[in-house]
């Protein structure tokens, strides 16, 4: 479902590969796409920065200068430096934050001369829409007084329908994550550590791993590690699990973990996983720190639990994901995206 509204304003939306929920919300708003470079906040290495300022000179070169609001997936370096070139004097630069950027620089894990570029052209921002309330905390404690407000992801209509009629195994040992990219973000090394202190107590549990993760070849002959690279379908892995885990370390808004409760998945995140404000409402004690003791605890108490409150759970997650429609979310954007773009 595509929502239109009438706007004055010309927008340029600047994508990486861009995600289906800013994508959608950038067509929601007549925004024409522009592709910008992806920037790794992970980089260090001299060549690496030196490749990365290249792309970034040929991007604000090349980029339109004539719109009047640039809507940046994370991208907002670029209309930043060409405004601090005197290309963009009377536009609006509006970025979605929605990467580990934030978590980065509020923990000092972006060092050097990618955190002073990040920092030094954050001042040019004018707005900000925060995917979930997390990013928005961490933005007020990086940026405080930028304008904000908090948008959500959805569920894609296809796949949301299978998953609403999916039935989880809650009597099994299984536990399942979904995330692709880098394992530091996903928190994938701390997901390993705690299972394997759950394999003491439970010897027949296995550790679903969907999606390509980098470095998963230092794991490849775990015990009951499994794993599965990218997959057609996550339903079958989520069929013969009985638990999700998402541990990411400023992980914004995983729609992963949405799927999985809408699945029927209990789910347990870190304290640094967006959807823990999702996770909350079903059990407060299913937020864990980034801890392998504390996160072997939690899933050791939820494989104890009887079938009777891992369903009570099953039907919890079920409720609280379901709001995530592609309609629902598009139109919560058009309503405080407009709002805010016509108060800066």
């Amino acid at each position: 479902m595509k929502v239109k509204i009438n706007d004055e304003k010309r927008t340029l939306f600047l994508y990486y590969n861009p995600h289906p929920s800013h994508a959608a919300m950038a067509e929601s708003v007549g925004a024409k796409f522009y592709p910008a470079p992806r920037l790794n906040s992970d980089v260090n290495g001299v060549v690496e920065i030196l490749k990365g300022a290249v792309q970034i000179i040929i991007s604000v070169l090349n980029m339109p200068k004539d719109y009047d609001v640039y809507l940046c997936e994370s991208t907002y370096i670029i209309p930043g430096i060409a405004r601090k070139l005197g290309f963009l004097k009377n536009a609006k630069i509006v970025n979605i934050f929605a990467s580990p950027l934030l978590y980065y620089l509020k923990t000092g894990r972006m060092k050097g001369s990618n955190r002073w570029l990040a920092m030094h052209t954050m001042n040019e921002i004018d707005g900000a829409v925060c995917i979930g309330k997390m990013e928005q905390g961490l933005l007020a404690d990086i940026a405080p007084g930028l304008k904000s407000v908090v948008v959500y992801p959805f569920i894609e209509a296809d796949i949301y329908r299978k998953l609403a009629k999916t039935k989880p195994s809650l009597g099994s040992h299984n536990v399942l994550t979904i995330g692709s990219g880098n394992a530091y973000y996903k928190g994938i090394d701390v997901e390993i550590a705690a299972f394997r202190r759950v394999r003491e107590r439970f010897p027949d549990a296995k550790f679903y791993i969907v999606g390509k993760i980098e470095g998963e070849h230092l794991y490849k002959n775990e015990p009951g590690i499994i794993f599965l690279g990218r997959v057609r379908s996550i339903m079958p892995y989520i069929k013969q699990s009985s638990l999700y885990v998402q541990l990411g370390r400023g992980d914004t808004f995983p729609v992963s973990s949405l799927e999985a409760m809408l699945a029927g998945l209990p789910t347990i995140v870190s304290h640094w996983t967006g959807t823990r404000e999702i996770v909350r409402k079903i059990d407060e004690r299913m937020i864990v720190p980034l801890d392998p003791e504390e996160v072997a605890r939690s899933i050791n108490n939820y494989f104890k639990l009887n079938m009777k409150k891992k369903s009570k759970y099953s039907k919890k997650a079920r409720r609280e994901s379901k709001h995530f429609t592609q309609s629902k979310t598009v139109k919560g954007f058009i309503k405080r995206y407009s709002a805010l773009v016509n108060s800066i």
